[in-house]
C-alpha cells in the first residue's frame, strides 16, 4: 500500500504549468476589460485618423487657393511695375527732349 496515494496527495496541485477548464472570474473580467479597452483605443485611433485625413484635404485645398491668389497678386504687381517703368521711361525721355537732365 505504500505505492498508493492517500486523499491529500491526490488533491495536491501539479508542479509547473498546467491547463485547467476552470477560469477565475477576476481573470475573465480582466481579459474582457483589456479587450474592450483595446477595441475602444483602436476605434479612437481610426476616428482621429479620419479627422486628420479630412483636415489634410481641407488644408491642401486652402494651400492651392492661396497659391492661385498669390500668383494673381504677383501678376498684378508685375503689371503695375511695368506701367510704372513705362511712365518713368516716358518721363525721362520727355525730360531729355525738353533739355532737362
Amino acid at each position: 500500500m505504500d505505492d498508493e496515494y492517500d486523499g491529500a496527495d491526490r488533491r495536491r496541485e501539479p508542479e509547473g504549468w498546467h491547463l485547467d477548464k476552470r477560469i477565475p472570474i477576476a481573470t475573465l473580467v480582466a481579459i474582457l476589460t483589456l479587450a474592450l479597452g483595446g477595441i475602444l483605443h483602436i476605434t479612437q485611433i481610426r476616428t482621429d485618423l479620419e479627422i486628420l485625413r479630412q483636415q489634410q484635404a481641407a488644408l491642401s485645398q486652402r494651400v492651392e487657393r492661396s497659391e492661385i491668389a498669390n500668383r494673381e497678386y504677383l501678376q498684378k504687381i508685375d503689371r503695375s511695375l511695368e506701367r510704372l517703368n513705362d511712365k518713368l521711361d516716358r518721363a525721362i525721355s520727355d525730360g531729355a527732349v525738353r533739355g532737362r537732365p
